[in-house]
């Protein structure tokens, strides 16, 4: 037994501590932190209704960029906390959002009276880059469902998305091989209709996968990715049914998106950080735990053993002088701790001992 040993045992209380086990649920019992949360989602899809009214051009701007702000800070929550989440999957999820994001960006410049663009077929041109944007989400929602708990190469998962989502581009813009989904004065395209259900089939098969893997979530976590899921493919159904770019099946789409978009924002919050803090609090609970129960069986150990036992410091100061030294030597232990051994016993340095220690 070293130093160190004795100076951890005596910094130590005698008795274990109680671990506090506080799990999510009172936590968030405790701190309601999702009022906050809600009482600005609902001031801003009030703001949204009263704009769409005045102004759908501007409702939409605003309504995309807002689902494009919540998608980047996605990405950017699981980038930087990455090291924390011992769970590649999240990252892969936050990576998608990241590049959706951006599909989704160029769609909304793209769009009616704000467009950039001066082709004619900037409609078709706006509702192609929404179907690629909703196709890559739906697809990196059920990939993320089935990745729980593998270790993935985020890096070429990166420049994955990154070739895919160029390609997409150039195929809508440059090659112009992306299938018409728009056609002016008659609405939707069969196509886009048709992979609009593709998209819902897909987003309710990662539900359904998603409800087979939630023990790898907590209940609010699972709760809340699954709320996602589900608002998604009613934005989803909501897009089918609209002729007119302007009509109320497209502006309830785009509240269910924002809904969507603010629901995984929120469960990678309490996965990505909540969760991965409580549990390394927890773990350095146990710990300290664990040490104290093996300090009180070393403390038993050295007071009851039938043999002479002393630890002395680098300094040459006694720091264990047990029971049976005690009864051995006659001297009290309160008169040895702490104090050098040539004071104790100046015999060890007439006879030279101590040069030898």
């Amino acid at each position: 037994m070293n130093t160190t040993d004795r100076q951890s045992i005596d910094s130590l209380p005698s008795t274990p501590a109680t671990i506090n086990s506080t799990d999510e649920t009172s936590f968030t019992r405790d701190h309601p932190q999702w009022i906050y949360p809600a009482i600005l989602g609902t001031l801003l899809l009030a703001t949204l209704l009263i704009v769409s009214h005045q102004n759908y051009i501007f409702f939409h701007t605003l309504a995309e960029m807002t689902s494009i702000a919540v998608a980047w800070s996605v990405f950017l929550l699981v980038w930087n906390a990455r090291k924390l989440v011992d769970n590649d999957a999240l990252v892969f999820l936050g990576i998608a959002y990241l590049f959706v994001g951006i599909l989704d960006l160029v769609h909304t410049i793209s769009y009616g009276e704000m467009s950039v663009l001066t082709n004619p077929q900037v409609s078709n041109m706006a509702t192609q880059l929404w179907i690629a944007a909703r196709s890559m989400e739906s697809l990196s929602l059920l990939a993320f469902t089935l990745l729980l708990g593998r270790r993935l190469w985020i890096h070429t998962v990166f420049w994955s998305y990154a070739t895919v989502t160029s390609l997409l581009l150039c195929g809508i813009f440059t090659w112009h091989v992306f299938p018409a989904c728009y056609v002016d004065g008659e609405g939707l395209t069969a196509f886009n209709k048709v992979t609009e259900y593709v998209i819902c089939f897909t987003l309710c098969c990662a539900a359904g996968v998603l409800f087979s893997r939630r023990n790898h979530f907590s209940p609010v976590v699972f709760r809340l990715f699954l709320s996602s899921v589900l608002a998604t493919v009613a934005a989803e159904l909501s897009f089918t049914m609209h002729v007119a770019v302007h009509d109320w099946s497209n502006l309830a789409g785009h509240y269910l998106k924002l809904v969507s978009f603010f629901l995984i924002y929120i469960a990678l919050i309490r996965m990505g950080i909540t969760q991965p803090f409580a549990m390394l609090f927890r773990a350095l609970e146990q710990k300290k735990a664990t040490l104290l129960e093996k300090n009180q069986l070393i403390r038993e150990i050295i007071e009851c053993a039938n043999e002479g036992i002393i630890v002395l410091g680098t300094d040459l100061r006694f720091k264990v002088w047990n029971p049976f030294m005690e009864r051995f030597t006659g001297v009290p232990s309160s008169d040895v701790l702490d104090r050098r051994a040539a004071d104790v016993f100046p015999f060890l340095q007439d006879s030279g001992i101590i040069n030898r220690i």
